[in-house]
């Protein structure tokens, strides 16, 4: 009997193994771009914790966005700095996957100021951004009476910063980050340092000085009258108060674990924010 003898694989075979193992391949990719995005949503709201336990009571404006339709926009800080809402379209996409967001695109909301910062004062802003395509506007702005203000957002679709009245900018983050997922940005300032962090890790810090002044008399989320926000907001914040880099890497270093996690501890200092 003659035996015969295979010594390799058919182009078919080829073929079907090939597939198998691009299959594999995207499925195994497809996951570990899913698990990245989650642990960088997670980073972003533990930092967002660490800064709300950390000045929680320095809060002068938190706007959860979660009242899901209507026009008005409730403050729980208890300064009552709330919000009316324009075109601007309730969404039900959210970093958590629970509550609302507001997609802007033609309008802004106008908040009120009750014991917002000066816009020469220490300050934090903290917030949910999410844009597709190109993105443009403002997201949180303060403005003075005069030439002076604070803004914070997209400048041209190709930066994020913090500029002052007139377009100079202050600090910027040194790439924009990625379209079709959530980010939180946080901009502290403490009357010196102006620092932007993204997901909770500092990225940019900068010395400029901004030359503006003067109490807020007007502030807005989502775009103001100079310009509007290309793109998704959700749990704005502003503090009349600055985290500095060693706080943060204080609270880190004793561990999350000695708090209760995000929601519990918005419930434990204030209402739900």
């Amino acid at each position: 009997m003659r035996t015969i003898s295979r010594k390799g694989f058919t182009l078919v075979e080829l073929l079907v193994v090939i597939s198998i193992i691009s299959l594999l391949a995207s499925t195994v990719l497809s996951t570990l771009s899913g698990v990245r995005d989650k642990a960088r949503v997670a980073a972003g709201r533990e930092f967002n914790a660490i800064v709300y336990h950390t000045i929680g009571d320095m809060a002068v404006g938190v706007w959860s966005f979660d009242e899901c339709s209507g026009t008005a926009v409730s403050d729980t800080s208890s300064l009552g700095n709330n919000g009316t809402v324009g075109s601007t379209l309730w969404s039900s996409d959210t970093p958590t996957g629970s509550g609302c967001s507001l997609s802007f695109s033609t309008s802004y909301v106008s908040v009120g100021t009750s014991n917002m910062p000066n816009i020469e004062s220490p300050k934090t802003f903290s917030v949910w951004i999410k844009y597709n395509g190109v993105p443009g506007g403002s997201t949180i702005n303060l403005f003075a009476g005069g030439s002076n203000s604070i803004q914070m957002g997209f400048s041209g679709g190709t930066a994020f910063r913090v500029w002052k009245y007139g377009g100079s900018a202050l600090v910027s983050l040194p790439s924009l980050f990625s379209s079709g997922v959530w980010h939180q940005v946080v901009y502290t300032y403490d009357g010196t340092n102006h620092i932007l962090y993204l997901d909770g890790a500092e990225k940019a810090r900068s010395t400029s000085v901004s030359g503006q002044s003067g109490q807020t008399v007007s502030a807005s989320l989502g775009g103001s009258v100079y310009d509007n926000l290309i793109g998704m907001l959700d749990d704005a914040r502003v503090y009349s108060s600055t985290i500095s880099a060693q706080e943060v890497g204080r609270l880190y270093a004793d561990g999350l674990s000695a708090h209760r996690p995000m929601a519990d501890i918005s419930t434990l200092i204030r209402p739900k924010i």
